[in-house]
């Protein structure tokens, strides 16, 4: 048995690594910490749902990590490359925008990469975006009453436009 210890303060042998090099006052003030910390633990469990909850609602749909804004950043950087694909971006949208408008789609103007569509008869939106999500083709729905007559289409490559347009002819 190492020093210190005695019949009466049983071993727990996974944590003996783990303290090792801590005296005894260190080792009781973790303890006492991790304890405190535990009885604790239903309360604030509820209020970090609670927080979480809240900060769901303005988290962005899409999760970005370190690597990938590392390399977004980069990307921004090159000039030339950017104008380039906001030139590309810009001419597909005309593109969108044209073969929309001749199905009936509107949409207040946009200088964005996507359109905030309304179908031509507005009570189809959900059902245009469930075909076209089992299709694999995602476009964005809201069953808020201010978006659920709506669909935001997101502008593509030139070939990831062509599926969506030719899917939306069938059904509109």
């Amino acid at each position: 048995m190492p020093a210190g210890d005695s019949d009466a303060t049983p071993r727990l042998p996974h944590f003996d690594t783990v303290i090792r090099g801590y005296n005894q006052r260190q080792v009781n003030e973790r303890v006492t910490r991790l304890t405190y910390d535990l009885r604790h633990a239903a309360k604030g469990r509820d209020e970090a749902v609670s927080k979480v909850a809240e900060l769901t609602k303005v988290k962005d749909s899409y999760n970005v990590n370190v690597i990938t804004q590392a390399l977004g950043t980069a990307a921004l950087e090159d000039r030339a490359h950017h104008q380039q694909l906001v030139a590309r971006t810009l001419a597909q949208r005309a593109r969108l925008e044209s073969a929309l408008g001749a199905m009936g789609f509107t949409w207040p103007e946009s200088a964005a990469n996507f359109l905030l569509c309304t179908p031509p008869p507005a009570a189809r939106a959900e059902e245009i975006y469930l075909s076209l999500k089992a299709q694999g083709l995602l476009v964005r729905w809201w069953g808020t009453p201010e978006l659920r007559d709506r669909l935001r289409i997101t502008v593509g490559k030139a070939e990831d436009n062509d599926r969506l347009v030719e899917a939306l002819r069938a059904l509109v």
